[in-house]
């Protein structure tokens, strides 16, 4: 009786000390890939908050009153123009073209292979840039803008 209880609490122990290295393997795992992901994801989502404050040469009523790029993505909504005649909605897509083409710079000695821009509402495709390849790794934000209609903004920067 005394052997067959001393092999249970062997086996026991054994389980125990492999169960602990178990979840100490599945938590590094877990960590070393989630937390470079969200690193990507937080400056994705800087870089998208950055392009919707950065000014245009778009001015509203009177200059020197310009339009920032989330004010632009409004006047675009309302179909409204410069004031010095150019369409807000073709301002705004050279603008953020402009922008992503000078801050992500693509190519095979770059850690940048490509990027995606899409600005939808629920009625239509307002704007899409895409330049470079799409991979399998890439950090992402999602910014949702309320107006008249709902507008939806998604920036993917591929690795």
């Amino acid at each position: 009786m005394k052997r067959a209880q001393e092999e249970m609490v062997g086996f026991v122990l054994i389980f125990i000390i492999i169960s602990i290295v178990a979840l100490f393997a599945i938590g590094f795992l877990i960590n070393k890939g989630s937390g470079e992901k969200e690193d990507k994801d937080y400056s994705t989502m800087s870089l998208l908050n950055a392009i919707l404050q950065y000014s245009t040469d778009c001015a509203n009523l009177y200059e020197p009153n310009y339009y920032s790029v989330r004010g632009l993505i409004s006047a675009c909504e309302e179909e409204k123009k410069c004031l010095d005649g150019r369409k807000s909605c073709e301002v705004l897509k050279n603008v953020i073209s402009d922008i992503l083409n000078k801050t992500i710079i693509i190519g095979n000695e770059s850690r940048y292979k490509g990027y995606e821009f899409k600005m939808f509402s629920e009625n239509s495709k307002k704007i899409e840039i895409i330049s470079g390849k799409k991979t399998k790794n890439y950090a992402g934000a999602l910014e949702i803008l309320s107006g008249n209609e709902k507008i939806t903004i998604i920036l993917r920067i591929y690795y």
